[in-house]
């Protein structure tokens, strides 16, 4: 797995929303299409998503959330963002 970056977790600020929803899987329609459309043509967005899919398979192994839950609110998403970096930071000094 790629060391995490919490730059790499942030699509656009204008498809947050979407992007979260299209990860958790609540999205249908034209708003499904707009956001996967979206996403091919968007490199932000793009290299966000592998990442925040990640993360959503992470917090429903730690049961964290489950996989209906929806989308993680900008606080949660702060908060596991600053947890994971915390995490990265000991497992590094470990290494050395």
């Amino acid at each position: 797995m790629k060391k995490f970056d919490p730059t790499d977790l942030k699509p656009c600020p204008h498809m947050r929303t979407l992007v979260s929803a299209h990860v958790d899987g609540n999205l249908t329609g034209i708003a499904e299409w707009y956001t996967k459309s979206h996403i091919k043509g968007c490199a932000q967005c793009s290299a966000a998503l592998p990442f925040l899919i990640s993360l959503k398979e992470r917090l429903v192994e730690l049961n964290v959330v489950n996989h209906t839950e929806s989308s993680l609110s900008d606080e949660r998403l702060s908060a596991i963002e600053a947890d994971l970096l915390k995490i990265d930071a000991e497992k590094s000094t470990q290494q050395q």
